[in-house]
């Protein structure tokens, strides 16, 4: 009996964009600020470790639905989210988030939100 060669997954894992890298970063720092671990983050937003965990690692893409309660259990906009433009932040959550949390931004988006 011949063994049959293992099929790949049809499932391609797809190289993480530096968006993507960026929104897992903002992820993570406000997960820290939090003084949560993943499991922490994944329980305020009614998620598994690993749904949340591998968001963070860049392992699966973030639908909107999911974008969506992330910026509310974070209390930061979808935006920021994605970005990390300050313009629709609320001034608690400027002051709440570190400074250097506020990356991705040209000069010139940084003085528009000053």
């Amino acid at each position: 009996m011949s063994e049959e060669p293992k099929s790949e997954s049809r499932w391609k894992r797809i190289p993480p964009t530096p968006e993507r890298r960026a929104l897992a970063a903002r992820l993570r720092v406000l997960r820290q600020m939090n003084g949560w671990k993943q499991e922490d983050a994944a329980r305020e937003l009614g998620w598994t470790q690993n749904s949340y965990g591998d968001i963070e690692l860049c392992r699966k893409r973030v639908h909107t639905d999911q974008l969506l309660e992330l910026a509310k259990v974070f209390e930061v906009t979808p935006s920021w989210l994605l970005t990390g433009s300050t313009k629709d932040l609320s001034d608690n959550a400027k002051r709440r988030i570190q400074n250097d949390v506020f990356f991705n931004l040209t000069e010139t988006e940084s003085r528009k939100d000053d």
